[in-house]
């Protein structure tokens, strides 16, 4: 099996990498690719690998731009995290959705299933019924609540209750819809992978959910700027790479 991995993170590429090929060492990486340029570059003078594994957000757009310029019916696998891109992912040929951090077990349970959904490299005619079945069951999954250390104790926090989420000098902070702001113990990474559909990482910096959106307004070079049902003084900025997806999702929720 060939396969080519896109990210724009040295560290978690060289960790991807890695656990790929400790996972199965029959595996061939024939490139690492960190752009939706270079990708478009190198598969119109090298053609195309059995399977991909992709970020989403790249430093230049989404990935998902790759596949729609390039005639792609290779299977993907993406590694992100944001949760909100998996139907879509889905309509570019995905077979997989690895949430950030990702695990050995998920790594090797993505490469089960591509040995089991492309026998002896059979690209063309997977059971796709069956793959948006399980897209499907993923994006659902989520949890309850997330746990909020506060000095000995431990306390659960009801995910319906926040409305947004920031990384601030290293620490995130969640907010919620009676106005209080909570330090949590988790990472912005792994916390969008914790709350689910109804919420959506709109930068580095801010995951924001669903019903904290008032009204959406252009900003300028061609990004929105969400306004907050919860009194934030900070500006609340969608890229235009990720525009038309926010959007998306904003509608469809």
């Amino acid at each position: 099996m060939k396969v080519i991995i896109i990210e724009d993170e040295p560290l978690m590429a060289e960790a991807l990498e890695e656990e790929i090929r400790r996972i199965d060492p029959s595996i061939q990486l024939i490139a690492r690719l960190n752009s939706v340029e270079a990708t478009i570059d190198h598969l119109s003078r090298h053609g195309f690998p059995d399977l991909f594994f992709s970020d989403i957000e790249l430093t230049d757009g989404l990935s998902f731009e790759i596949f729609r310029r390039v005639r792609n019916h290779r299977p993907i696998v993406f590694c992100t995290a944001y949760d909100h891109y998996a139907l879509e992912a889905f309509s570019v040929h995905g077979i997989d959705y690895i949430l950030k951090p990702f695990s050995s077990d998920a790594i090797r349970r993505t490469i089960q299933k591509y040995r089991t959904f492309f026998p002896d490299n059979n690209t063309q005619h997977p059971d796709w019924a069956a793959l948006m079945q399980h897209l499907s069951q993923q994006q659902s999954a989520s949890q309850k609540a997330i746990l909020w250390h506060r000095g000995e104790y431990i306390i659960p926090m009801n995910i319906d209750d926040i409305a947004l989420a920031q990384l601030s000098n290293g620490q995130v902070y969640v907010y919620t819809f009676s106005g209080d702001r909570r330090p949590v113990q988790y990472n912005l990474e792994t916390l969008a992978g914790l709350l689910g559909p109804d919420f959506y990482r709109i930068n580095r910096q801010f995951i924001i959910n669903r019903r904290s959106v008032k009204s959406v307004a252009h900003y300028f070079a061609r990004k929105l700027l969400i306004h907050s049902s919860i009194e934030f003084k900070e500006p609340l900025v969608v890229s235009k790479a990720g525009a038309s997806a926010f959007l998306q999702w904003l509608e469809t929720g």
